[in-house]
């Protein structure tokens, strides 16, 4: 008999659900084909793990990811990076009615994601690389690194799962899928994608839109020059990624300045073609792209303990830029 005021523990129990496979009914369970974004033929095959998810999400949805692209004008340098540049949740309402909110984990995630995908919803989760056969050769099973990802089709019983990440459509199963799902010590960042109010645009409309977002990133521009702020101190970058040969420290450089930079230069091309009208401003946007992959290239090898001059480089980045600019004006 238990002691009088003794306190019993609570017990959460989790709603019952038919563990079978879901799949999202605004999406296919095959394979799909990455958007012209993640083709071989562009310079940077990839921006980062957000942007290109929702390239190949906004793909798999029939959505053209190029018309929510107007935020790519207003990339900063932030002092010590570039803009960790993400497509604006606003942009998403507005141009494809796409609801995202933050989600709450209080289940096991597998729960949470066969009840949203239920109600026709996507989730984007936090997830650790190292499970993610996509990023094989890279971060599978070699390092912990966060990324996110987002559902197409779960099954628990076979524990499988397919899923968007970097530029297209993958599955892991097996030791894997629990890695993924089950092996979290803390909730994971989740987000949830509403389709209840989804649109879609024709060409002339969202093209409208387009051009009153771009205007809106353009007023709200810094007066200071981002390029030359970055290229003032790019001098003493140099010499930090030269001190030593550490190969880990340029990679992580890279991806916070170079990548960001150049990456965003050529969506802001894609945009711009895509949009009309601005001819030369995305043959400037395109040349800075280029430009600042040789950057990269040679700010490796100043990483090894070569001797690079950068002068050139360091010239046309700033002449690209400007023109660019010019050219939206």
């Amino acid at each position: 008999m238990a002691k009088r005021g003794a306190r019993h523990p609570v017990v959460v129990r989790a709603p019952v659900l038919n563990l079978a496979v879901v799949t999202a009914k605004v999406l296919s369970a095959a394979p799909v084909t990455s958007h012209a974004i993640h083709g071989p033929d562009r310079v940077w095959t990839e921006t980062n793990c957000y942007v290109d998810l929702w390239v190949e999400l906004l793909h798999g949805l029939g959505l053209d990811p190029r018309a929510a692209l107007a935020f790519t004008v207003g990339i900063d340098f932030e002092g010590d990076q570039w803009t960790f540049i993400k497509y604006p949740l606003e942009d998403l309402r507005l141009m494809y009615g796409l609801e995202v909110q933050e989600y709450a984990v209080w289940l096991p995630l597998e729960r949470h994601i066969l009840e949203q995908i239920a109600r026709g919803r996507i989730l984007i989760i936090e997830v650790d690389s190292w499970f993610l056969p996509d990023t094989h050769g890279t971060a599978y099973r070699q390092q912990h690194v966060k990324t996110s990802i987002a559902v197409r089709s779960i099954d628990p019983l076979e524990r499988r799962i397919a899923y968007f990440h970097g530029p297209g459509a993958f599955e892991a199963d097996g030791d894997d899928y629990d890695g993924l799902l089950r092996a979290a010590h803390l909730p994971p960042y989740v987000e949830v994608v509403k389709l209840d109010r989804l649109v879609h645009l024709g060409g002339d409309e969202s093209r409208t839109l387009a051009r009153t977002l771009l205007a809106a990133y353009l007023d709200r521009r810094r007066p200071a020059d981002s390029m030359d702020e970055y290229l003032d101190r790019l001098p003493s970058d140099v010499a930090w990624l030269g001190d030593g040969g550490d190969l880990d420290r340029f990679h992580t450089y890279a991806f916070a300045t170079m990548r960001q930079l150049g990456a965003n230069a050529e969506l802001a091309a894609t945009f711009l073609s895509w949009l009309g009208g601005y001819q030369r401003a995305a043959t400037a946007f395109g040349s800075l792209a280029t430009t600042t992959k040789s950057a990269q290239f040679k700010l490796a090898r100043v990483a090894a303990g070569r001797r690079v001059d950068l002068r050139e480089t360091i010239e046309t980045m700033g002449q690209t830029w400007r023109e660019a600019f010019d050219g939206l004006r």
